[in-house]
């Protein structure tokens, strides 16, 4: 046995050392995928050993197909080795992994068999300084398991390259000595595939014995297939969180994916810049890492028209003495939180609104309806005892009495009708083409008697071609209380005005009367059922404040609005905007 032999077996034996050692770590990424590299080197170094050894062909061919037990599937160990060891084995399927096992065995089989010469094309034995070396003439298969061979470790070296330059501190070390054990093969079979290796030998299995060293320092010095450190990383780009580590000086060390995505401006160039460059945008993330204490803010970041909320924590970084080495920002999406608490929000807006709803439909059951069905029975009692006392003129009296009381009941009645439909959502909004100042008139013609006996007139000042588009049920509501309040409101013999003109896109209605006006104060109440406010009018009628809600709920059906402009004493305007017919046919 001579000295290279020897080489060989120790290479060998260290190899297969390492193949068991390394099955303690078959949790770790890659660790079952290098114990089987070493177990093909051990094969392969094991195989050459014997075959230096050997004098005749057949021993030289028997030790070559126990070194093609190793050499075939060294370079598919080697792909999935390096593809799991840098974090990507999701690229590693059933159909991949099958179709390297494939290749690999299809040159077990050549090289066992020599199927058509697939493999070696002649053999021939060289005594060479008391060597005897096999000299075969290769086949087709021997080129194409070479260029598979070269490729695959091109790509390894490329992987664990990469890995060297996106990680940092002890997985660095580990990724250099990966990339080592990938081109050291390349460069002994470089010298040996060009005729300089000595007496021709291939220097391939010699080169496994430096990537067994360079594998037990690995393990025994930087934890080749420590889990731990592996899986941290892993977990660090994994995570849903966006993270950014800040160092002493506020240059920024890493981020991780998420954070990646949360802030656009992160960029593998970033790295190892001020943060406040990057930040510069977010000055409240800059106030955030500049305070020494611990910290929490929320920040609302808007993408392609999508607002996300994400509350950010700034925490101090310390070592085993206390010594600051700087900040961990970590970025938390809140949005869905944000969204539940608005949505919170406005459900009790809304509850609010339904028991103001709810305390008004109450009120006006057990008031402002009792009151005048109370009136109705009274007077009823008054007037058959006139009428058995034949009093005909203090009858008659009694009965126009009773019919106006009667008339109001009934509009208060419709009103309640149609608010009540609103608060079950069974009121349907049906627009239609309308001549507004017919709509006006109808409404006035209406309520004449109830202007007669306060001699209150009434000015319409509306164009009789403008049309509307509005449902007809709504606008008269509208305008029947908003008239009937004008004249409440009005002192006796007073002016009433309703006009209607066109502002632009929309046409603007108001209602303006002489009567006692409104305080700021007051303004701000009348539209609002919760604050249940409701004046007597001039000649002390009663209200419900029911009819200005109505009315706002009608006019926000098509998205328009109702506001007014009053003073005390000097009379109130009430406006709301209509769309023109001639508008919407545009539309």
């Amino acid at each position: 046995m001579n000295s290279f032999s020897i080489i060989l077996l120790v290479t060998a034996l260290i190899s297969g050392i390492l193949a068991v050692y390394t099955l303690q770590f078959r949790k770790a990424p890659g660790a079952l995928s290098y114990s089987m590299m070493m177990f093909a080197i051990m094969l392969y170094a094991f195989g050459y050993a014997f075959e230096l050894s050997s004098q005749t062909l057949p021993e030289i061919l028997f030790w070559l197909k126990i070194q093609y037990l190793g050499i075939a599937f060294l370079p598919t160990i080697f792909i999935i080795l390096a593809l799991q060891y840098v974090g990507k084995d999701h690229w590693l399927n059933i159909r991949i992994i099958g179709a390297l096992v494939a290749f690999s065995s299809i040159t077990i089989i050549s090289q066992e068999t020599n199927f058509l010469n697939s493999f070696y094309l002649d053999f021939k034995l060289n005594k060479v300084d008391g060597f005897v070396l096999s000299n075969f003439t290769k086949g087709k298969w021997y080129w194409v398991h070479q260029i598979y061979s070269n490729i695959a470790f091109f790509m390894c070296a490329m992987l664990y390259f990469q890995m060297m330059l996106r990680t940092s501190s002890i997985n660095k070390v580990r990724a250099a000595i990966m990339f080592l054990s990938a081109i050291i093969p390349w460069i002994f079979y470089a010298f040996y595939i060009t005729g300089h290796s000595p007496y021709g030998i291939d220097l391939n299995p010699f080169s496994a014995s430096i990537v067994g060293i360079l594998g037990a320092l690995g393990l025994f010095r930087f934890q080749l297939l420590g889990f731990e450190p592996l899986a941290l990383e892993k977990v660090f780009n994994s995570m849903h969180d966006g993270v950014i580590i800040i160092d002493r000086t506020l240059n920024i060390v890493n981020f991780n994916a998420a954070a990646q995505e949360i802030i656009k401006e992160l960029t593998p160039q970033t790295k190892e810049t001020n943060f406040e460059k990057v930040f510069k945008a977010f000055p409240e993330i800059i106030s955030l890492i500049k305070t020494d204490l611990q910290k929490t803010i929320d920040i609302e970041i808007k993408e392609a028209g999508v607002l996300r909320h994400f509350q950010v924590s700034a925490t101090p970084v310390y070592d085993g003495q206390d010594r600051f080495l700087g900040k961990t920002l970590i970025f938390t999406d809140i949005t869905e939180r944000k969204n539940a608490e608005q949505i919170l929000i406005n459900n009790e807006a809304y509850l609010k609104d339904l028991n103001a709803t709810k305390d008004k439909f109450f009120s006006i059951i057990a008031h402002d309806l009792q009151g005048p069905f109370s009136s109705l029975m009274g007077l009823t009692e008054v007037l058959s005892a006139v009428l058995e006392q034949d009093k005909k003129e203090k009858a008659l009296h009694i009965a126009k009495v009773m019919n106006e009381s009667s008339k109001q009941t009934n509009r208060l009645l419709q009103n309640l009708l149609e608010w009540s439909k609103i608060q079950r959502h069974k009121f349907t909004y049906t627009p239609e083409k309308l001549n507004l100042k017919q709509v006006i008139k109808e409404e006035a013609d209406n309520l004449s008697n109830v202007m007669c006996q306060k001699r209150i007139s009434i000015n319409i000042n509306a164009d009789e071609t403008l049309f509307v588009y509005t449902d007809p049920n709504t606008l008269k509501t509208t305008l029947r209380n908003l008239i009937s309040n004008a004249i409440k409101y009005s002192y006796p013999q007073g002016k009433i005005e309703v006009g209607a003109e066109c502002s632009g896109s929309e046409v603007i209605v108001s209602v303006k009367d002489s009567g006692i006006g409104i305080s700021n104060e007051n303004q701000q109440k009348i539209f609002k059922i919760d604050n249940n406010f409701s004046a007597n009018g001039t000649d002390n009628e009663k209200g419900t404040g029911l009819g200005l809600i109505l009315c706002k709920e009608f006019v926000q059906m098509y998205k328009g609005r109702i506001w007014v402009e009053s003073e005390p004493d000097k009379g109130s305007v009430f406006k709301f905007n209509l769309i023109p017919y001639n508008e919407q046919m545009n539309n």
